[in-house]
């Protein structure tokens, strides 16, 4: 039997996760109010691996030396 490769030991935490509304009963539906998304950003494993995928993997965001800031990379052919 194969076994299951795992993501990051930082998403870890996401499997402790208590029974939370994604969509509020009775609500309109607004992804700010979602208990689960809101209690996804009081992890900080999880930004943190969230941060690193985005840099590192996709490859999306940088960090330019000279400015101390970080900025979005454009996909080749976006203008």
């Amino acid at each position: 039997m194969m076994k299951k490769r795992r993501i990051s030991k930082k998403l870890d935490v996401v499997r402790e996760m208590p029974e939370l509304y994604h969509r509020l009963p009775n609500e309109r539906f607004e992804l700010r109010k979602s208990e689960v998304v809101n209690w996804l950003l009081e992890q900080d494993d999880v930004i943190e691996w969230l941060f690193h995928f985005l840099q590192r993997t996709a490859k999306m965001i940088e960090y330019d030396k000279k400015t101390g800031k970080w900025h979005g990379v454009k996909e080749e052919g976006d203008e």
